[in-house]
């Protein structure tokens, strides 16, 4: 799922909280810095858990993000 919206809402907050039911948020959450190959091997890896990924701001183009789920 994608939650746009300003900064100062709260996202990676709920996203935090999300991730802490699978382990530390710290740990478990990736980011969208990371290159695709990076986030593929991620999602495998994790299987059947929701890979939780942090901050579309850091991505170098977020105009290629899609808005489904």
């Amino acid at each position: 799922m994608r939650y746009p919206g300003s900064s100062t809402n709260g996202k990676t907050t709920v996203q935090k909280a999300c991730a802490s039911v699978w382990g530390v948020p710290k740990e478990y959450m990736g980011t969208l810095s990371a290159t695709k190959v990076g986030i593929e091997r991620l999602a495998g890896f994790l299987n059947a858990f929701p890979l939780i990924l942090d901050d579309t701001n850091t991505s170098d183009k977020p105009h290629r993000m899609s808005s489904k789920t």
